[in-house]
């Protein structure tokens, strides 16, 4: 976690002094994903995951650039419907962002971007995803609201997602919100071919900057 606090810091006091919009948050989301292979074999498992967010927006309309930090939890595994006395598997993730939004606040702004990230397991093992999404979303003054898709490619399972949010500022630089995503996906697990789904609801603290 302290890798985590440090990480998301360095990139805020890195873009300090560049004129745009900042958006960045703290959230909490519960979920739980499954995994069924074509022989039958089904995981299933519950997870939670907190995340620390930023991004830059340069201007209303333009590009903007992001990192995130996270650390997730998944537990309670069950493998074919017997419970499973495994112990808490911890994966820890960063993630940068690039992408574009048009359009002026107040208004619908369309925008897509493409997420690389990297992830770390306490079992050592390592996962890199690309993730391409586009999306719409508007800033009302007193509320954000937006929906967007999705499509993650990772090392042993692709799959498309669907995510909404939405935020009312309490002020004009805080925010409470809260998020819901689901996604379907396929790929390999234990050597066979297997179909995925996963679902997250979050809530979260927004802190925004007009520059």
């Amino acid at each position: 976690m302290k890798t985590v606090l440090c990480g998301a810091a360095c990139f805020l006091w890195s873009f300090s002094a560049v004129a745009g919009d900042f958006r960045g948050a703290l959230a909490y989301g519960i979920g739980a994903v499954s995994i069924e292979a074509d022989g039958g074999d089904e995981v299933e498992a519950d997870s939670s995951d907190l995340v620390i967010d930023g991004v830059y927006f340069l201007g209303e309309s333009g590009p903007f650039l992001g990192a995130r930090f996270s650390q997730a939890e998944v537990d309670d595994f069950e493998f074919n419907g017997e419970s499973l006395d495994l112990p808490t598997l911890e994966v820890d993730t960063t993630s940068f962002v690039a992408g574009y939004r048009a359009g002026a606040r107040g208004e619908l702004q369309p925008f897509g971007s493409v997420r690389f990230s990297r992830s770390d397991s306490d079992e050592g093992d390592d996962d890199d995803a690309i993730t391409f999404t586009v999306g719409v979303e508007r800033d009302t003054g007193g509320g954000r609201f937006g929906v967007d898709l999705d499509y993650r490619n990772e090392d042993d399972f692709d799959s498309f997602g669907l995510d909404v949010t939405g935020v009312i500022y309490v002020t004009e630089m805080l925010g409470l919100g809260a998020t819901a995503g689901y996604s379907l996906g396929d790929g390999t697990f234990l050597e066979e071919d297997a179909d995925t789904s996963s679902w997250v609801l979050g809530a979260a603290i927004e802190l925004r900057v007009f520059r």
